[in-house]
C-alpha cells in the first residue's frame, strides 16, 4: 500500500501549479484551489460545502442561496478543466497530483502514478458537451481572433492623451458610442432644471442637440442598427418614461416606466430592452426585459431582500452577456454578470466598494469600471473575467466616470467631475457664513463637539474616506482614522467629547466603531452581517442610536454605547436619528422618503414633525436643545436653512442659501445652545466628457 503524502509534499504541489503559467492570470481559480487544499490539510474537507466555499471564496454573505447564484458550481467546473490541463502541459511531470472529483468539493491528493492518466483530446466531436466545448471554443477563438484582427487591428500608435469634446459646459455625462464607434451620444445639463440629449462625431467636432423643450432626459443608448436612441425622461422623484426616439425623423415612443436612473439596454435584435427597475421602494431593484412595441416584461435578476439591487447592464460585444453593477448598499457595490442563454448569474469583482460606471473591453474578456480600489484614488480598472489580476488604465488619468469603450475605432470615453465639497459656518442666528475646508476634495458630515471648540467631519483630502478633527475654525486639522480605503465616515462626538463614533465597510457591509479623539485604534462595536450606519450618541453617554437593515428594512436601532444587544426603536422606516436632550423623544429621517419624524423614545405612535425636508437632502437637519434645523433647496422659491421651535413648532428662517447643501449624506450640526451651525455644502460642479484615441 502506498505511503500517505506529507502535508509538506502537497504543499510543495500547489505551489508548483500557482506559479505555472496556466495559473499565474487566473487569480479565482487560484483562491479557490488554496482554499480547498488547505481546509483539508486543516481537517475540514469534510465541510467544504457549496455555501462554505461560496462565503469563504466568493465573498457572499452567510445567507446567500446557491440554487440562484450558483457561482460555486460554475467555477468548479472550470477549477477541473483547469486542473487538467495543467497536468497535460508544465504539471505532466509533477510528482503529486491534486484533483476535484466530481460530486465534491473535497480535493484528491495522489502520487502521479496513482493519479488517472488524463485523456487524450479527440478531434472527433462526440455528444458529451465536456469532450466537444473545447474545440467548440477553440474553432470560436479562431474566428473571433481573425475577426478582431480586422475590426480591432491594434493601431501602431500608442493611447493617445485624453482630449477634451464636450467643451466645459454645465454637468455633461453618460457617453455612449454608436455601432460603429463614429458618433458619440451623451446629456448636457443646461443648468436651469434641463438635460437634453446631444450627438458629436466621435473624432471631434460640433455637439447637436436632438430633443428640445422643458425636459429632463438622461442615459443615451444607440440601437443595435445606430437609427434609434433610447434614454431615460424624468417626470419625478424616482420615476423616468423609458423613451425610444428615431434619430432621423424625431419621432419618439414612451415604452414604460422605470424607477431607477439606469440607461436602457438594447438587445441584440432590437425589439427590446433590458432596464433596472423595482415595483415598490422596499423591494431591490431588476434588471428585467420590456419589448419596445410594447408587452409583458421579463424579469432576469432577483438580488438579494435587503440590498439595493442590480442597475446599469451592459451588454458584451458578443451579444451573449450581461455585465451589471449589484448595489448591496450605497458604499459596497460590484460587477456582476448574466448570461442570457442560461439565466445563471455570477460574480465578477470582490471589491465591495461604491463604483462609478463600467463598460466592456471591446475584446469581451474583461470589463472596465470606475472604482477607488485599496486606499488608491478612483480611476478606471480592467478586470478579466477569468479572474485574473485587474489592471489600472493610466491613460484614464484620475477620477474618471463612466467609462464607455467604442466596439470599433479604438476610442474609450469617461467623464471627469469637479464636485467641490466643503463645510462652512456661521452663528444660527444669521451673521456671516466662513468657509472652514476650501479644498477641493469632498468634505461633509460635519458634527460639532459638545463644547463647540472642534469639529469631526468625512473627507477625502488623504485620497480615500476618512474621519478628520479639526478646531471649529478649520485649524489643526488631522487625520484621525486609517481605513485606507472602505467608505468610511458619518463621524458623532461622545458627549464628554472625547470619542467619536462612525461607520465603516473595512468588512465590506458597514459596521460601527468608536476611537478617542487623541487618535489610537478604533474598537469595533458591531459584526452583524447587515449594514449599520449613522450612529449617534445619546444625550446622557448611556446608548448609541443608528440605522440599520438587518430585519430586511432600515430601521433605527439603539444599543448601549459600550456594545451589545441592540433594540429597535422605529417599525415604519428609519435612517439618522437624534435622541432630544431632554431625553424623550427620538428624531429621525427615513431613507428615500421626505420629511423628519419623531417617536417617544420607550416606543409609540412614529409622528411626522415636517414635511419639509427633501429626499435627497436626508442628512440636512440638525437638532439643538430647543430647536430642529433642517436645509430646503427647491428648484424655484426659497433656499434656506429653517429653525422649528420644539416646543411650539413655529418655524423661521435661520439663513439664507445659495449654494446647494450636499445631498445623500450627513450634511449639518448645531452647537446645544444654537452658538454655531455647520453645514456642508456643493461650491463648485461640474462634468465634461473626455476620450481616449488608440485605446486597445
Amino acid at each position: 500500500m502506498a505511503k500517505p503524502l506529507a502535508p509538506a509534499e502537497i504543499e510543495a504541489a500547489l505551489e508548483r501549479i500557482l506559479s505555472s503559467p496556466e495559473w499565474s492570470q487566473s487569480f479565482r481559480m487560484a483562491q479557490f484551489l488554496r482554499y480547498v487544499v488547505e481546509q483539508s490539510l486543516a481537517g475540514m474537507g469534510a465541510q467544504l460545502k457549496e455555501t462554505v466555499i461560496g462565503v469563504g471564496v466568493f465573498g457572499r454573505e452567510n445567507s446567500y442561496d446557491p440554487k440562484i447564484d450558483p457561482v460555486v458550481r460554475v467555477e468548479a467546473r472550470r477549477l477541473r478543466s483547469k486542473l487538467q490541463e495543467y497536468y497535460a502541459g508544465s504539471g505532466a511531470a509533477d510528482p503529486v497530483r491534486i484533483e476535484l472529483p466530481k460530486g465534491t468539493y473535497q480535493p484528491r491528493f495522489a502520487p502521479a502514478e496513482e493519479a488517472p492518466a488524463a485523456a487524450e483530446p479527440s478531434p472527433v466531436v462526440r455528444s458529451s458537451a465536456r469532450s466537444w466545448l473545447p474545440w467548440a471554443l477553440l474553432g470560436s477563438a479562431v474566428a473571433v481572433a481573425a475577426l478582431g484582427w480586422v475590426l480591432f487591428r491594434p493601431p501602431s500608435a500608442p493611447p493617445s492623451a485624453p482630449r477634451l469634446v464636450t467643451g466645459h459646459q454645465f454637468y455633461s455625462r453618460s457617453p455612449a458610442f454608436s455601432p460603429d464607434g463614429t458618433m458619440m451620444a451623451f446629456s448636457r445639463d443646461s443648468g436651469s432644471n434641463r438635460s437634453h440629449i446631444f450627438l458629436v462625431p466621435a473624432a471631434g467636432g460640433a455637439a447637436q442637440e436632438i430633443d428640445t423643450g422643458a425636459v429632463l432626459d438622461y442615459e443615451p443608448a444607440w440601437s443595435p442598427d445606430g437609427k434609434r436612441l433610447s434614454f431615460l425622461r424624468m417626470t419625478g422623484p424616482g420615476a423616468y418614461q423609458v423613451m425610444v426616439r428615431e434619430i432621423a425623423s424625431g419621432a419618439e415612443t414612451t415604452v414604460r416606466l422605470a424607477s431607477e436612473r439606469s440607461a436602457p439596454l438594447w438587445l441584440p435584435t432590437g425589439q427590446s430592452l433590458v432596464i433596472a427597475h423595482r415595483d415598490r421602494p422596499e423591494l431591490p431593484a431588476s434588471l428585467m426585459e420590456v419589448p419596445v412595441a410594447g408587452g409583458a416584461a421579463r424579469v432576469w435578476t432577483t438580488a438579494p431582500p435587503r440590498s439595493q439591487g442590480d442597475a446599469h447592464p451592459r451588454l458584451s460585444p458578443d451579444g451573449q452577456q450581461i455585465a451589471f453593477v449589484r448595489t448591496i448598499e450605497q458604499a459596497s457595490q460590484d460587477i456582476w454578470l448574466l448570461t442570457l442563454a442560461s439565466g445563471e448569474v455570477r460574480r465578477v469583482t470582490a471589491e465591495q466598494r461604491p463604483t462609478s460606471g463600467l463598460c466592456w473591453h471591446p475584446s469581451g474578456r474583461s470589463v472596465i469600471v470606475s472604482i477607488a480600489r485599496g486606499s488608491e484614488v478612483g480611476s478606471l480598472w480592467q478586470f478579466p473575467l477569468d479572474g485574473g489580476t485587474p489592471q489600472r488604465l493610466a491613460e484614464a488619468g484620475l477620477s474618471p466616470l463612466s467609462p464607455a469603450a467604442a466596439l470599433q475605432g479604438g476610442r474609450l470615453a469617461f467623464v471627469v467631475r469637479l464636485s467641490d465639497t466643503n463645510l462652512w459656518r456661521a452663528p444660527s442666528n444669521g451673521g456671516e457664513a466662513v468657509a472652514i475646508t476650501s479644498s477641493t476634495a469632498l468634505d461633509t458630515s460635519p458634527q460639532i463637539s459638545p463644547d463647540g471648540q472642534w469639529i469631526a467631519w468625512r473627507s477625502t483630502s488623504s485620497g480615500t474616506n476618512e474621519v478628520w478633527v479639526a478646531r471649529s475654525d478649520g485649524s489643526e486639522a488631522r487625520q484621525l482614522t486609517q481605513a485606507g480605503g472602505p467608505v468610511t465616515g458619518s463621524p458623532r462626538w461622545s458627549p464628554d467629547g472625547t470619542q467619536i463614533v462612525f461607520e465603516s465597510r473595512t468588512a465590506g457591509n458597514a459596521d460601527l466603531f468608536v476611537i478617542p479623539l487623541a487618535g489610537g485604534v478604533a474598537r469595533a462595536l458591531t459584526r452583524e452581517e447587515s449594514n449599520e450606519v449613522l450612529p449617534s450618541w445619546s444625550p446622557d453617554g448611556s446608548a448609541i442610536y443608528f440605522g440599520s437593515d438587518r430585519s430586511g428594512q432600515w430601521q433605527v436601532w439603539r444599543m448601549p454605547a459600550g456594545g451589545g444587544a441592540a433594540v429597535q426603536v422605529t417599525r415604519e422606516g428609519g435612517l439618522a436619528a437624534f435622541e432630544s436632550y431632554d431625553q424623550r423623544w427620538v428624531y429621525y429621517c427615513r431613507q428615500a422618503s421626505p420629511g423628519i419624524w419623531r417617536v417617544p423614545r420607550e416606543g409609540g405612535p412614529e409622528r411626522l414633525v415636517t414635511p419639509d425636508l427633501a429626499a435627497n437632502l436626508w442628512g440636512q437637519w440638525a437638532l439643538s436643545q430647543t430647536g430642529l434645523f433642517y436645509a430646503i433647496f427647491p428648484p424655484k422659491g426659497q433656499r434656506a436653512i429653517l429653525r422649528q421651535d420644539l416646543a411650539t413648532g413655529q418655524t423661521t428662517v435661520s439663513r439664507l442659501l445659495t449654494r446647494l447643501p450636499v445631498q445623500y449624506d450627513s450634511g449639518m450640526g448645531v452647537t446645544r445652545d444654537e452658538s454655531l451651525l455647520v453645514w456642508s455644502q456643493l461650491d463648485q460642479a461640474g462634468s465634461d466628457i473626455y476620450v481616449v484615441d488608440h485605446f486597445r
